[in-house]
């Protein structure tokens, strides 16, 4: 077992090494068992079922292209690879996936056929642990993005993520794509999407905010000043739902707060239940600028209006939320011989959810300049409104462990405080047009700020243990 391992499972780490002598002999004479019982299978010709001494971990290298479906028991990008999906691509490992080092969505190229980013789904079907980043790619790209035949094209959506694991450690970061840029006069599109499903937490030495939401794309070019100039696209979200194993019973035995089974013929330490680690945190995409107004013209001399910046991610129906702290560790192993039991570890703190920025207005288009009069003939363009904030709501408190068996028994754990509930900022106003013109616009208004949304509370105290047969 590595120390990381160690560390995540103290408990269980501390049965094995107790097993380690009385397991060493009765480890030998299996070996020797299955090389005389399976020896022949190594020799299993290309298409057989594999030896079952073939190793577990499916390593990706680096430089590695992949797209499709990759399936193994394990999986990992290892420490310093860069690994990269220029498809949609679905990693599945049967247990644990890994990412130490990168993996990374390829950016769509920009075509008259416009496509959404690359989408990654990442799927474990025990722990997935992302030491490392994930980075989704930027969404197709309108070629003719200046021509008015470009107009109401809509360029590419920024890569999805999906996550999805009983539990999911994060000590790095996973960030969506940033959407492309749409044709003429058009919004641009929005950033990509990261789907949570599963318990997500903090893994050690975590900094900053773990999960983005992809930036908005780019409006198209602003061609004509009688035409309202582009949005800016707006930021991506963070979603959060429950994986179909995510129980207290089922994912116990992956949970690194929470207490291993120990070995039958082993006498437990008693032992407090260790702290449920923190939610992870959560941010909205931020909401790209909008187009700038076109200048003004002899046949239409007023510059344009700015087009207005994208919203941040997250909205009052679906704010971002923070992820659920970890349940705390149960006491135990306090009634042979009979002691005074342990409380359960104290439930960890929600995740800090926050919306993301609004993008600024686009600046106003300047008014036409007449050089056979030499002055302006038309007014300067109004800046753009910048885009609202979107709204963040704290994550729920993980569950206080339970207090071991003793006599007296322990008591539950107390149960983790809610996350932070934090608005994204409204993007600025846009500026008007040329200042040297005196027919000047206004600039833009600033974006509203997004709201904090009440917090989804505290997580419960812990059961207490019971007294002592």
């Amino acid at each position: 077992m590595s120390d990381r391992a160690h560390r995540r499972f103290p408990t269980f780490a501390r049965s094995l090494n107790k097993a380690a002598v009385v397991g060493s002999a009765l480890a030998c004479l299996l070996l020797v068992c299955l090389h005389a019982l399976l020896g022949d299978l190594a020799a299993c010709p290309s298409g057989e079922p594999a030896a079952l001494g073939a190793p577990r971990t499916l390593t990706l290298a680096d430089g590695q292209v992949l797209s499709g479906t990759v399936v193994g028991d394990e999986i990992l990008i290892p420490d310093g690879a860069t690994v990269l999906a220029e498809e949609d691509l679905l990693l599945s490992a049967r247990s644990t996936l890994s990412i130490r080092g990168t993996l990374r969505a390829t950016d769509r190229a920009g075509t008259d056929s416009v496509s959404d980013g690359v989408r990654l789904v990442l799927e474990s079907g025990g722990v997935m642990l992302i030491d490392g980043e994930v980075l989704g790619g930027r969404g197709g790209c309108v070629v003719a993005d200046g021509a008015l035949a470009s107009l109401g094209l809509a360029g590419g959506r920024g890569s999805d993520i999906t996550l999805s694991a009983p539990l999911i450690e994060i000590s790095g970061h996973v960030v969506a794509g940033r959407g492309g840029r749409s044709g003429a006069h058009t919004k641009g599109p929005a950033g990509g999407d990261v789907l949570v499903e599963g318990i997500c937490v903090k893994g050690d030495g975590a900094r900053g905010t773990q999960l983005h939401g992809g930036a908005g794309g780019e409006a198209g070019a602003t061609v004509d000043p009688t035409v309202a100039a582009g949005p800016g696209g707006d930021g991506g979200w963070v979603h959060r739902s429950r994986h179909p194993r995510e129980s207290e019973d089922q994912t116990s035995a992956v949970r690194p707060w929470s207490a291993l089974p120990e070995a039958s013929a082993l006498i437990p330490e008693c032992e407090p239940g260790s702290a449920g680690q923190a939610g992870a945190d959560s941010c909205g995409g931020q909401g790209a600028d909008g187009a700038a107004g076109a200048n003004g013209s002899s046949a239409s001399p007023a510059g344009g209006t700015g087009g207005v910046g994208g919203a941040g991610g997250g909205t009052d129906a679906a704010p971002i939320t923070g992820g659920t702290g970890g349940t705390g560790g149960a006491g135990e192993g306090c009634c042979s011989p009979p002691q005074d039991g342990k409380d359960g570890g104290a439930g960890g703190t929600g995740g800090k959810g926050s919306g993301g920025k609004g993008g600024r207005g686009g600046r106003g288009g300047d008014g036409f300049w007449d050089p056979d009069r030499q002055a302006y003939t038309g007014p300067n363009g109004h800046g753009g409104n910048g885009g609202p904030g979107g709204e963040g709501r704290g994550g729920r408190g993980g569950d206080g462990g339970r207090g071991s068996d003793g006599a007296p028994p322990g008591s539950g754990g107390p149960g983790g405080p809610a996350g932070v509930s934090a608005g994204g900022a409204g993007g600025d106003g846009g500026r008007p047009g040329h200042r040297g013109n005196p027919m000047n616009g206004q600039p833009g208004d600033a974006g509203p700020p997004g709201g904090a949304i009440a917090h989804l509370g505290p997580g419960s105290e812990g059961a207490d243990g019971n007294p002592c047969d």
